[in-house]
């Protein structure tokens, strides 16, 4: 048992004994997603009783559509023996009745056989109302009987069908997903420590040497704004330019594994050429010409391979992941 809370309207409903969350679409009226929970808990807000939440029994949905299933053919194509088609609206109807039941084989063909019932009834109904309008005639009792039984069976047929096609298709996904989930563990669990303290590493270091680059940016912003003298704007940059040649070096230090050896190579250098960047730093506070060029070759460059650095790891983690999905 439990409820199905909407996120939108906080409206809820309230589980039968025999019903099951995989029983509705979990889609409120309103357009909200309607959530499971064992328990009726809304926030707290101005509304003393909560709305209720109109929702058609799935139950009741699957039997009406395998019943229209059933009838609309062999009322069109008149057949006292129900095998309009050769009698595939039948197991069709008692298959859509129970592909999306739980239970056993037995729930499966009894939900298939109530399709059979309540097609029997509706047609006897129709029958009726066609015999006083005098369109149609009355069938003899063999052929009654023989329908009867062609119908239940039939109908029932398709919901042992319906039944066993849910149970092989779950458990093809509950396979599907059982593999997913060993493959994920076998590759943390046989992940290379090494590997691991590089990752941390590196990450460490861009942190370092983006919070230089940051700070480099804003002691510029401040020239412009004059805001900072240019005194003190050299000064700054050249404790920057510390920071970054620390974090060059760290990296030269650092053996990565053999898989990001490229990524690792290409880090290095554009580190190195953000670091030369620093090296005019006197040029680029009193304008030089020359020395402003020279940065901005630099600097492209330096994105470039910064971006190159970025395409390799992606080739990486790509190969990771095509490893978790085989």
């Amino acid at each position: 048992m439990g409820y199905l809370i909407c996120d939108t309207c906080e409206g809820y409903y309230k589980l039968k004994p025999e019903e099951s969350p995989e029983d509705f679409l979990r889609r409120c009226n309103c357009g909200g997603y309607l959530n499971y929970s064992l328990s009726l808990v809304l926030e707290e807000k101005d509304h003393s009783y909560p709305k209720k939440i109109i929702i058609m029994d799935p139950r009741i949905a699957r039997l009406s559509l395998g019943v229209l299933i059933v009838l609309v053919p062999n009322l069109f194509y008149y057949n006292n023996l129900f095998l309009a088609l050769g009698g595939i609206p039948l197991i069709l109807g008692g298959f859509v009745s129970s592909i999306f039941t739980d239970g056993d084989l037995k729930d499966g063909a009894l939900s298939g056989a109530r399709v059979g019932f309540f097609s029997l009834v509706i047609y006897f109904l129709i029958a009726l109302i066609l015999l006083v309008l005098n369109l149609k005639i009355t069938p003899d009792m063999v052929s009654i009987i023989l329908s009867v039984l062609i119908l239940m069976v039939l109908t029932s047929v398709g919901g042992l069908l319906g039944n066993i096609t849910r149970k092989v298709w779950i458990k093809r996904e509950t396979q599907k997903n059982t593999n997913k989930t060993e493959t994920e563990t076998t590759i943390i669990n046989n992940k290379d420590p090494e590997e691991i303290k590089y990752k941390d590493e590196m990450v460490k270091l861009g942190y370092k040497q983006m919070s230089a680059i940051n700070d480099g940016e804003e002691v510029f912003k401040g020239l412009l704004s004059q805001s900072i003298s240019e005194e003190d704007a050299l000064s700054h940059l050249k404790e920057d330019k510390n920071i970054l040649d620390e974090v060059l070096t760290e990296m030269q230090e650092i053996t990565p594994p053999d898989k990001y050896r490229e990524y690792h190579d290409l880090k290095i250098e554009a580190a190195s050429d953000i670091s030369k960047t620093f090296d005019m730093i006197d040029g680029l506070v009193n304008p030089d010409p020359n020395k402003i060029h020279q940065t901005k070759d630099l600097v492209e460059s330096s994105t470039a391979k910064v971006n190159q650095a970025i395409t390799e790891l992606h080739k990486t983690m790509q190969d990771e992941e095509n490893i978790l999905n085989e």
